[in-house]
């Protein structure tokens, strides 16, 4: 078949040559390609279902971890509420107890904050050291 004849043809059967073709395009799209949505961390990359699936199981892992968090906060604040109502409707106070413990809070607290200024002082002595290497200028002595 020549090209003349093949181009006749074509040009004869055009509308059914572009149906054929569309639907080659089509079932190759349709069967080749996974459906995508945009991201819920990263809304500019785009995920399948599965990914979107993992996704969504790690961010609910993460909330129940949070309402993990805020159960145990809130169970510490009743608990005070409780022993502060105690306290309040005649219970026991202890105040050598509390004078303690809040000597204890100062003393943690005066630790960390020594051993915080003992770091920065150190970083400090090493650049001002490695500065004074740098540009000290060696002297002849001789």
């Amino acid at each position: 078949m020549s090209l003349a004849k093949l181009k006749d043809l074509l040009n004869h059967e055009r509308f059914q040559v572009i149906g054929v073709c569309v639907t080659i395009i089509f079932f190759v799209w349709f069967f080749g390609c996974e459906s995508k949505v945009r991201s819920l961390g990263n809304p500019q990359l785009l995920i399948t279902r599965s990914e979107l699936n993992a996704e969504v199981d790690f961010y609910l892992a993460q909330a129940e971890i949070r309402f993990n968090d805020l159960d145990k906060q809130d169970e510490f604040k009743r608990f005070l509420v409780e022993k502060s109502l105690i306290i309040a409707e005649g219970g026991a106070v202890n105040p050598y107890g509390i004078f303690a413990t809040v000597l204890g809070i100062f003393g943690i607290g005066a630790t960390v904050d020594n051993v915080r200024k003992r770091n920065v002082i150190r970083t400090n002595l090493k650049q001002y050291v490695s500065a004074t290497k740098a540009t000290s200028v060696p002297t002849d002595t001789g």
